[in-house]
């Protein structure tokens, strides 16, 4: 056997993988906070909130928040809802654009210059291993602040289990926003006429 000529395309893939595992159980808990604050059974959710994507679910969940009152959950839980928005839109240009890579280069291309977009609407980004790493990590950090939210407790406030948890899964988010940014040279090459150079991911 030869040695693999792109082992930084292996471990993106594989650390993609745990990130998209990762993003799929935070939904799922995010739909089982749902359905906890409308108070419904799993018929009635699922046939009210079948299909419904993060942003809606959030958005729901505020707005059951708001209309009983409930301050104190809805200050808990607007960190969180920030981080996963934030990790969401990630995930959102990964699925749908995609990432090359350039042999030689650490970093992957976040672009959507394949939709041809207009002037100003261009969007590209550097993406990383750690970045997976990172946002893996918070994900499942959310999961678990959402699955204490989705928790009944006569004896244990909500508030007094995250505070016990909390410490051990970081003090911080690890993922923070990405800066738009073009990537080295070798990427852009061919935009400028010249020679496309070797790439790890397919065409």
């Amino acid at each position: 056997m030869t040695d693999n000529p792109f082992p930084e395309m292996d471990a993106y893939l594989t650390h993609l993988g745990l990130f998209i595992h990762e993003f799929a159980r935070c939904e799922r808990a995010l739909h089982q906070l749902l359905i906890f604050h409308a108070g419904v059974t799993d018929e009635v959710a699922g046939a009210i909130f079948t299909g419904a994507r993060v942003d809606t679910a959030k958005d729901f969940i505020n707005r059951i928040l708001d209309g009983t009152g409930n301050k104190e959950t809805k200050a808990r839980l607007s960190d969180p809802f920030a981080q996963l928005t934030l990790i969401a839109g990630v995930r959102n240009h990964l699925v749908h654009w995609g990432t090359s890579h350039t042999q030689g280069v650490p970093d992957f291309l976040i672009s959507n210059a394949h939709l041809k977009p207009g002037p100003g609407r261009e969007k590209e980004y550097r993406a990383s291993v750690d970045d997976l790493k990172n946002m893996t990590m918070d994900l499942f950090r959310i999961t678990v602040m959402f699955t204490i939210e989705s928790q009944t407790s006569p004896h244990v406030p909500h508030s007094t289990l995250l505070e016990l948890v909390l410490p051990t899964l970081g003090d911080a988010w690890l993922h923070k926003p990405m800066q738009q940014a073009p990537l080295p040279t070798p990427h852009r090459a061919h935009e400028k006429g010249q020679p496309r150079p070797p790439r790890s991911s397919p065409p």
